[in-house]
């Protein structure tokens, strides 16, 4: 069960597993057994809003008005932020030649 579920399986649904084919144990002593075996579920990650729109500082204006076109490079440099988790990544790009 917990491989069939690649590791997402904890106590309580290993229980109702093994409680439905007929092996009575109980979730702690299922919890108890998983934590001497070093056996740990893969726990999903709550969804946290990471933007304040309570703002108390001024905010930049758009400077570009979605004019992305330049006469030469190193006149128009922009980013991007993502809320994607990676590693300390900063990408900036010229937008004269990419």
């Amino acid at each position: 069960m917990y491989s069939k579920s690649k590791g997402r399986y904890g106590s309580p649904c290993i229980t109702r597993e093994l409680n439905a084919d007929g092996i009575r144990l109980s979730r702690p002593r299922i919890a108890r057994l998983m934590g001497r075996n070093a056996i740990k579920s893969i726990m999903k990650r709550r969804y946290r809003v990471t933007t304040n729109s309570n703002r108390h500082y001024p905010v930049n204006t758009r400077l570009l008005l979605s004019d992305f076109s330049t006469a030469s490079t190193e006149e128009k440099w922009v980013s991007d932020i993502t809320y994607v988790r990676t590693e300390d990544i900063n990408v900036v790009i010229d937008l004269a030649d990419r």
